[in-house]
C-alpha cells in the first residue's frame, strides 16, 4: 500500500530495475538508484489484476482507467465504491509478457 498516494490503485514497473512500485516516491525509497522515466510505462490494475501499457506523453482523461475493467487509477480521497484495494499479484512470468 502507498503511504504517498491515497488510494492508489494501480502499479508501474520501474524500466530500470524491473520492480513494482505504487508511485515514483516508493521506488525513490525502495531503491538505490534513480527511476528513469519512459514514455510508454508497463501498468497493472489493483483491482483486474490485469497488466496494461500507457503512453505518459499522450496522456488524457481516457487514460485515467484501467482499459480493462475502467477501474479509476487513483480513487478520490473516501471513495472506495470501485475499488478493493488489493496488492497485485504479479509474477515474473506475468511481468515480462508486457
Amino acid at each position: 500500500m502507498c503511504k504517498h498516494i491515497p488510494n492508489v490503485q494501480v502499479s508501474f514497473r520501474a524500466p530500470c530495475c524491473n520492480r513494482w512500485f505504487d508511485c515514483s516516491e516508493c521506488h525513490f525509497e525502495l531503491s538505490d538508484h534513480r527511476q528513469q522515466p519512459q514514455a510508454e510505462m508497463a501498468f497493472v490494475c489493483k483491482q483486474c489484476r490485469n497488466p496494461f501499457r500507457k503512453d505518459l506523453t499522450a496522456f488524457d482523461e481516457e487514460d485515467e482507467s484501467c482499459p480493462h475493467c475502467g477501474n479509476r487509477l487513483v480513487q478520490p480521497v473516501g471513495d472506495v465504491s470501485n475499488s478493493r484495494a488489493v496488492t497485485p499479484a504479479v509474477n515474473n512470468t506475468a511481468s515480462r509478457n508486457i
